[in-house]
């Protein structure tokens, strides 16, 4: 049994040429919808750092951030870090919302004296938000392809990163 159907020799209607290249630059329509919501994500937490003023602290500045279901005034800000009122130590994410909030002004410095990895991963979010954004609503990847192997890369970097910075930040916290 034949699973291909028989060559037609009808020539009334032209074949569209349809490149390797343009199969490989389609994304499913499920990949785009993840592009989407992330990259849209990312986006709004970068013009949500923009808007914040950053700590001179150097952490805190999430405290800004008013959620109205936790009641009014003072009462609506976000807590300060729990890890940090128990132990008197950093966790590894204090200072990421500084770090980002001086990201935005373009005080790279400060913004890595915050949180170093903060800065990287405000970086990433920088490149990537707008890149995932605009590759899933076009429906093709802009400007390149993800590779795997820099998508590991960057992943176990900004993992090893964190808790670096962590460690030395709890060696170093007075």
């Amino acid at each position: 049994m034949n699973r291909y159907p028989p060559p037609t020799d009808d020539c009334s209607e032209p074949k569209e040429l349809v490149l390797e290249k343009d199969l490989d630059s389609r994304i499913h329509p499920a990949a785009r919808f993840v592009l989407v919501l992330m990259g849209g994500m990312l986006v709004v937490l970068l013009g949500i750092a923009a808007w914040l003023s950053p700590s001179p602290d150097g952490y805190g500045t999430h405290r800004q951030l008013v959620v109205p279901f936790l009641g009014q005034g003072e009462n609506s800000q976000l807590p300060p870090c729990s890890f940090l009122v128990m132990t008197g130590k950093p966790c590894p994410s204090c200072g990421m919302t500084t770090s980002w909030a001086n990201l935005m002004e373009g005080r790279l410095w400060a913004s890595a004296k915050a949180n170093v990895a903060g800065m990287s991963l405000g970086i990433c979010a920088l490149v990537s938000g707008p890149w995932m954004l605009v590759s899933g609503l076009r429906g093709r990847w802009w400007i390149g392809l993800p590779h795997e192997r820099i998508i590991l890369f960057v992943g176990l970097a900004l993992f090893a990163l964190t808790f670096g910075n962590w460690v030395v930040r709890l060696l170093t916290w007075s």
